[in-house]
C-alpha cells in the first residue's frame, strides 16, 4: 500500500513537472521581438527553406539595405577579432540581443556568412564543416548546437543487458559455489 503511494505521488510530480517544463518552453516561443514587432511566430519553422527565406525578407526590407549592411560589416569585424559571441550575446542590450541575432539569422539563412555553432559552455564557434546536419537546431533561438557525446556504453541497454547478464550469471554461480560448500 505505502509503495503503491509512493509511486502514485513520484508520477504525479514528474507528470507536473513535465507539463509545467513544456508549457514554460512553449510561452517563450513567441516572446516580443523589440527589434522586430511583427516577427513571424514560430520565426524559425516553416515549410521549407524558400517559405523561412521569404519570411526573413520582410526583415530585411523592414530595417532597410543601410542599416543591414551595417550590422553585416559589424558581423564580420565581430568573427575576424574572434569577439562573435559576444557581438551576438551582448551587443544590443535595449532590444534584448534581437537586432544582432536577427541580422545573423538573416545572413545565415541566405549563406552570406558562415555557420557559426553554440558549444558547451555558450560560446560560438565556426566548425571546419559547414554542414548544419551535422549539428542540432533549435527554433526557439535559432541557434546551432554541438551534438551532446554519445552516452557511456552502460547507460545503454545493450550495456545495461550485459550488466544485468554478467550480474545474474554472477548470482548463480555464487550461489551454486555456496550451495556445494555446504553440502561438504
Amino acid at each position: 500500500m505505502t509503495i503503491s503511494l509512493v509511486l502514485t505521488f513520484a508520477m504525479m510530480m514528474t507528470m507536473t513537472t513535465t507539463t509545467f517544463y513544456f508549457q514554460s518552453v512553449n510561452a517563450d516561443e513567441c516572446a516580443e521581438d523589440k527589434d522586430w514587432p511583427e516577427k513571424p511566430c514560430p520565426a524559425y519553422g516553416a515549410a521549407s527553406e524558400a517559405e523561412l527565406r521569404e519570411r526573413w525578407d520582410k526583415y530585411y526590407e523592414m530595417k532597410g539595405k543601410e542599416w543591414m549592411e551595417a550590422k553585416k560589416a559589424e558581423m564580420d569585424q565581430a568573427i575576424k577579432n574572434n569577439t562573435f559571441t559576444e557581438w551576438i550575446q551582448y551587443g544590443d542590450l535595449d532590444n534584448n540581443n534581437a537586432a544582432n541575432r536577427n541580422a545573423y539569422f538573416y545572413y545565415r539563412l541566405n549563406n552570406q556568412v558562415p555557420l557559426r555553432v553554440r558549444d558547451f559552455e555558450g560560446r560560438y564557434f565556426m566548425p571546419e564543416e559547414q554542414d548544419p546536419s551535422m549539428f542540432i537546431f533549435t527554433p526557439l533561438s535559432g541557434d546551432y548546437y554541438v551534438k551532446p557525446p554519445p552516452a557511456p556504453w552502460y547507460t545503454r541497454p545493450e550495456g545495461l543487458y550485459v550488466i544485468i547478464g554478467i550480474g545474474s550469471a554472477s548470482a548463480l554461480a555464487s550461489f551454486f559455489a555456496l550451495r556445494k560448500v555446504i553440502r561438504k
